[in-house]
């Protein structure tokens, strides 16, 4: 692959690239000791530039969560009737023997999800919970094993971040509703609307036998067992005596009208089921109805769905319409009777006195109503409801349980896990089992900085890390190649997908997964993964060329061949045609020069040997081989081959085109320096890959040594003997352990832990302390750890044995410089444009490599004036004075003339204020 419009820098891969449709879901990490986990999936997405914690969480602020912990109650019922009363919740729980609960943040279920109580009360061992518009909820999730949990509820939920091993024996949910009021209930007499917020007639001015009041209240009516009031007060007492009247109190039951109670004038006669009972003697006095609620189902009546009670008139009545009464003459028929005993006579006496109009007369009788007028009826309603929860989930590290069934349980537990876990989720739709994959884990190395409170984890030792998959059951070892030496360094991890690997939930998600577990040892900080990548494969800047003839041999000592393509990297395999199989004593040492294949023949149809290929060796030099040794010399920047001279090295035999260079590679320098995201073009088209990029940025890339460098560095090789054992030797090999070093500094009779406080440095002798500046563009460019390792170990393998675990590498220690400076411009109009050009003019010259007054960086130690500052800014494009000028510590209000700085100091780029004014 290539870079865009750069077709010059070209990179090949290093291994076969894997190329695979499975996609990385997600990944996931836990800390066993704080109960958390991380999400690192966008990790997959995108590098994180600082990295995201594995394993453990370190403190301060993360994107590390609390294990989920969560205990569901559910009741169908119970907490729908609290919502509709503005009643609150209770919960009680019984606990095993001195076990106690943690402490709980609760939550209840709405219809936009889940809610904190406007009110929680705790007591001993129950709570009070104020839910208003609790609504019902499914609350679904899969077990341990993966099978669906799912259950549909009014729900209140204790979440926990303690996993305390708490046994509960049971929980008992209820709610208490004294006498509360209803404050507005639909009312009709009839089809008739009844303003019950003024004196009513419940039947009407006249009654008649059906005449019905019907009340509703969604409120009261719908909670069983309720004890119902309803608090009569009439207008006024009744005219005259009601001489009989019977009411029928009824509820609908989803097929038919039912008797919920019956009364008189004379009151209820009994309780029956529902405990009815009429101090108000069916609406004749004041009074008090109730009943306990029966199950009632909401209805129509008037058109209007409810849950509704209604009173019948079944018998008697209150009272009769006006009319006429025929009446007798009581007196004469007294004394017909007395004259005529025979009672045939007297009927046909009376019979003709009446037809005469002598007896019977027709008188007017005034109407009888007594119809009751109420002036209040109010509706009150009390609820004291207990019992077992209709449901009883648990929640924890993301797999539910269902507890519902009578015995103790464990509400809260921890991860499932007995050591720090680092989980990646595969999607099982695209990813095929059996295939080969390649992730790449990028791992970020720490900056060096002050020294932190140790935040080790695990134990003792260097990490041993194991990687796992799931088969169904279990977890089984996945043979994998880690080149990242258990998470230390980035790399990639390269196995093949199991054909038994298994889907499995975790984290709330199904996926085929894969787990890297802390198995041993341990690390001093927990390890940082910036970036975790499919398909990926590491690349070097070069092109590889194959059979490629050097030239022709024509027996000559000292005889050049010349690559085509430079600079040569390191890897080249030269190949010389010679008329004769060497001898069994040559080919063992060219095996061990070159390998077992080193000596290649070429046979023709018959097997006959018709070429021999022998690989020759390259040498640093040719002063100490023999007139025997197959050797040769390249060199890698100019491209040129040279053979010996039968003094010192073999000359090659003669023969037409018998120089080749089966395998070289040419390529590297600073030109291979590209950005992450630059190279993006693909030279051998690959099926099924859609584009190509390079996640990070290329490193390692260094042009040949400039000759006016050599003056300085051969000299320094020379007296090191790469043996370290001045302090001048200790800053050289510093920077020859490792390319991105680009400054350093050895302290001798120093250790690391005594450069602390102001400026000062402690003598600890036999102890050497080395300071390292890496290349960077930033303003403080500080080293990673993992380049401190490097160097150290590097400077330890080369000094005295009794300074093996005396020697520390550490980076520098910055002293940022504040400017403030107030400039007027040449041109009034360019102020801004001034402004910045002094800010970015400071930033290079402060900067600790590449400013300073001649453009080579800052030594350390050395002081920063106030003259050389002004002198900068005076000198920039625009400026056409300088005034107020000052220089401080960052963090300092204290301007100075010079400022001094420690043996480890280094001068940095601080805040600077520029402000541009008129003359």
């Amino acid at each position: 692959m290539g870079a865009a419009k750069r077709e010059d820098v070209v990179f090949e891969t290093e291994l076969d690239l894997i190329v695979t449709r499975a996609t990385l879901a997600g990944a996931f990490s836990v800390d066993l000791r704080k109960d958390r986990y991380i999400d690192l999936s966008g990790l997959v997405a995108a590098p994180h530039a600082d990295g995201l914690e594995v394993f453990a969480d370190a403190g301060g602020p993360s994107a590390w969560q609390a294990n989920p912990h969560a205990l569901y109650i559910g009741h169908d019922s119970l907490f729908a009737n609290a919502d509709r009363a503005g009643a609150d919740l209770t919960v009680e729980f019984t606990l095993a023997q001195d076990d106690q609960l943690p402490i709980l943040r609760w939550e209840y279920s709405t219809a936009t999800g889940w809610r904190e109580p406007e009110k929680v009360t705790t007591g001993n061992s129950g709570y009070s919970l104020k839910t208003p518009g609790i609504a019902p909820m499914t609350v679904a999730g899969h077990d341990g094993a993966g099978a669906m949990i799912s259950r549909s509820s009014y729900w209140v939920r204790a979440k926990t971040t303690d996993a305390a091993p708490v046994q509960v024996r049971s929980i008992a949910v209820g709610t208490v509703i004294a006498d509360r009021p209803v404050p507005a209930y639909l009312a009709f007499f009839n089809n008739v609307p009844l303003d019950i917020t003024k004196d009513f007639f419940p039947f009407g001015e006249r009654p008649r036998f059906n005449d019905t009041l019907y009340i509703a209240s969604h409120q009261a009516f719908s909670i069983p067992d309720a004890v119902l009031g309803l608090a009569v007060v009439l207008s006024q007492a009744p005219r005259q005596p009601v001489a009989a009247v019977s009411l029928a109190w009824e509820y609908w039951d989803g097929s038919s009208w039912r008797i919920v109670g019956t009364t008189t004038q004379d009151g209820a006669p009994t309780g029956g089921d529902f405990e009815f009972s009429d101090t108000s003697k069916a609406f004749t006095q004041e009074g008090a109805v109730t009943f306990r609620c029966p199950p009632i189902v909401a209805t129509s009546v008037n058109g209007i769905d409810d849950y509704w009670i209604r009173i019948r008139i079944i018998a008697g009545d209150y009272g009769r319409e006006a009319g006429y009464q025929q009446t007798a003459n009581e007196a004469l028929q007294k004394e017909l009777g007395e004259i005529e005993t025979d009672s045939g006579k007297y009927q046909s006496i009376l019979a003709l006195l009446t037809k005469s109009g002598l007896v019977d007369t027709f008188m007017y009788v005034a109407a009888t109503f007594a119809a009751p007028s109420i002036k209040s009826m109010d509706l009150s309603y009390s609820v004291t409801t207990s019992g077992k929860a209709h449901a009883l989930l648990t929640e924890n590290s993301f797999a539910y349980r269902d507890v519902t069934a009578p015995g103790p349980f464990q509400p809260f537990f921890g991860w499932n896990e007995s050591r720090p876990v680092l989980y990646l989720e595969f999607d099982p739709v695209t990813t095929q089992t059996g295939t080969p994959l390649s992730i790449y884990l990028q791992v970020v190395q720490p900056l060096y900085g002050p020294r932190k409170p140790a935040q080790a984890i695990g134990s003792a030792g260097a990490a041993v890390v194991v990687w796992w998959y799931w088969n169904g059951t279990d977890w089984q070892r996945l043979p994998v190649e880690d080149e990242t030496t258990n998470l230390a360094r980035s790399g990639l991890l390269r196995f093949i997908s199991p054909a038994n690997a298994q889907e499995r939930y975790l984290f709330g998600r199904k996926g085929l997964w894969i787990r890297a577990s802390l198995e041993s040892g341990g690390y001093t900080t927990p390890p940082r993964l910036g970036a975790i990548a499919l398909n990926t494969v590491w690349a070097s800047h070069g092109i590889t060329f194959r059979d490629h003839i050097l030239g022709s041999s024509n027996g000559d000592p000292d005889q050049r061949f010349q690559f085509a393509k430079t600079p040569i990297l390191a890897g080249q395999i030269i190949e010389v045609r010679e008329p004769t199989p060497p001898g069994d004593a040559e080919q063992q040492r060219i095996a061990a020069d070159e390998g077992p294949d080193a000596v290649r023949t070429v046979t023709d149809a018959a097997g006959n040997v018709i070429e021999v290929w022998v690989r020759w060796h390259a040498v640093s030099a040719m002063s100490l081989s023999t007139p025997a040794d197959r050797h040769y010399v390249v060199d890698h920047v100019t491209g040129t081959i040279t053979f010996g001279d039968s003094v010192h090295g073999r000359i090659p035999p003669a023969g037409k085109d018998s120089i080749v260079g089966r395998i070289y590679r040419a390529g590297g320098g600073a030109k291979g320096q590209c950005a992450s995201r630059t190279l993006s073009e693909l030279k051998t088209t690959i099926p099924l890959v859609d584009k190509v990029f390079n996640l990070e940025a290329s490193r390692g890339g260094a042009d040949a040594e400039a000759i006016a460098n050599v003056a300085t560095s051969g000299p320094l090789r020379i007296k090191s003997r790469d043996r370290a054992v001045t302090v001048e030797d200790y800053e050289w090999l510093a920077r020859e352990a490792a390319g991105e070093v680009a400054k350093s500094r050895c302290l001798a009779l120093t250790r690391a832990d005594s450069l602390t406080g102001e400026n000062r440095q402690g003598t600890d002798p036999g102890w050497i302390t080395v300071i390292i500046v890496p290349y960077g563009e930033e303003d403080q460019p500080l080293p990673t750890e993992n380049l401190l390792n490097t160097v150290k170990d590097f400077l330890t393998a080369r000094s005295l044995a009794t300074l093996s675990n005396r020697i520390d590498v550490i980076g520098p220690r910055y002293v940022a410089i504040d400017v403030a400076a107030e400039v007027i411009p040449l041109r009034i109009e360019e102020a801004k444009a001034v402004e910045k050009r002094v800010f970015d003019k400071l930033r290079a010259f402060l900067h600790p490599l590449s400013g300073g007054p001649d453009g080579e960086g800052w030594e350390f130690g050395r002081a920063m004036y106030l003259s050389e500052v002004g002198a900068v800014v005076q000198g920039t494009v625009g400026v056409d004075r300088v005034r107020n000028l000052s220089i401080r510590k960052s963090g300092s209000d204290q301007s100075q003339e010079s400022i001094a700085m420690g043996s480890n100091d280094l001068a940095a780029s601080g805040h600077h204020t520029i402000v541009a004014t008129g003359a």
